[in-house]
């Protein structure tokens, strides 16, 4: 997502009425000048057709629209995949099992992660594994601790 979203969201409005108000299929209506734009005409082109796409989905102006609605799988963006309480869940599982001497594999946890959060897409529930892991919401340790 970009960070200038606002910037973004101004000059696309700009350049759909300019554009509406042109009615021409020239590709280079409604662009501002050069001395002016600070988002490349590409860029522009593209997020106007995604602009138009999601106002028409969400039946809302284009003013009203958001960065959440416009860009929605942006990283660190849309719902988690599990709650606090599936994490702990998960992170009791493998503590308990590595305890037991049964430690559970990575692709066992990943197994876990897939049923706890009702998916069925692989790469996705091993990108949230490798997330709580590197986040430190859980431990995993590779060995358990005898006293």
């Amino acid at each position: 997502m970009p960070k200038n979203f606002f910037q973004l969201k101004q000059q696309v409005i700009g350049h759909i009425r300019a554009k509406e108000a042109d009615k021409s299929d020239d590709e280079n209506a409604g662009i501002v000048p050069s001395t002016t734009t600070l988002i490349p005409r590409t860029t522009l082109q593209q997020h106007s057709e995604r602009f138009l796409e999601v106002a028409k989905e969400k039946n809302q102006p284009l003013e009203f629209l958001t960065s959440q609605m416009i860009f929605p799988k942006c990283r660190g963006g849309g719902n988690v995949l599990l709650n606090d309480n599936e994490a702990e869940l998960l992170a009791e599982t493998i503590k308990c099992r590595d305890e037991a001497n049964n430690g559970m594999s990575q692709n066992e946890a990943i197994q876990l992660v897939m049923e706890l959060a009702q998916i069925t897409n692989r790469i996705t529930a091993e990108g949230h594994y490798n997330y709580l892991v590197r986040q430190k919401d859980f431990s995993v340790s590779k060995t358990s601790d005898v006293q």
